[in-house]
């Protein structure tokens, strides 16, 4: 029995995680799952007191950002999620598409041991860096997303 439970569970590294990204609810873009780092991961809400009575409101402006290293679309590698951020800035003004995510934490087996769910993602933000003559660093893609709700959940 004692082989069950573990009574002294370790934390979770925040450096093994991956990202699948879905578009119209069911088509997983397969070939953008590796990110430099996500986040915030939180939820919140506002709570107010009237008359000895707590009163509960949801957040609202909630964001989601993906870093990752800048890849050419012209190398042949564009990523299905690069392809359609592209095809979205032309139409910046008018049309966007929402995405829904699962980001995992997982273990040093690739098991997926925590998640969180995000619902309708729309792309609101892309930032590609700074360039310099000095630095030597690597472009790095920042994608912020605003969306609706975030479901965590442990597996």
């Amino acid at each position: 029995m004692s082989g069950i439970m573990n009574t002294n569970p370790l934390p979770l590294p925040d450096y093994r995680f991956a990202v699948f990204i879905s578009i119209f609810y069911v088509i997983p873009l397969v070939t953008d799952f590796r990110f430099q780092s996500v986040g915030p991961l939180s939820v919140s809400r506002s709570v107010s007191w009237a008359d000895g009575q707590p009163k509960v409101s949801a957040e609202s402006g909630k964001t989601i950002t993906l870093k990752r290293g800048l890849t050419s679309v012209l190398d042949g590698n564009c990523s299905a999620l690069s392809a359609l951020n592209l095809l979205q800035l032309g139409f910046w003004k008018t049309r966007k598409l929402r995405f829904d995510m699962l980001v995992m934490s997982i273990d040093q087996h690739d098991i997926p041991k925590a998640a969180w769910k995000v619902n309708n993602a729309i792309l609101s933000e892309i930032k590609w860096g700074e360039l310099s003559a000095d630095g030597g660093k690597y472009l790095i893609e920042e994608m912020t997303f605003s969306y609706d709700d975030m479901v965590p959940f442990v597996l």
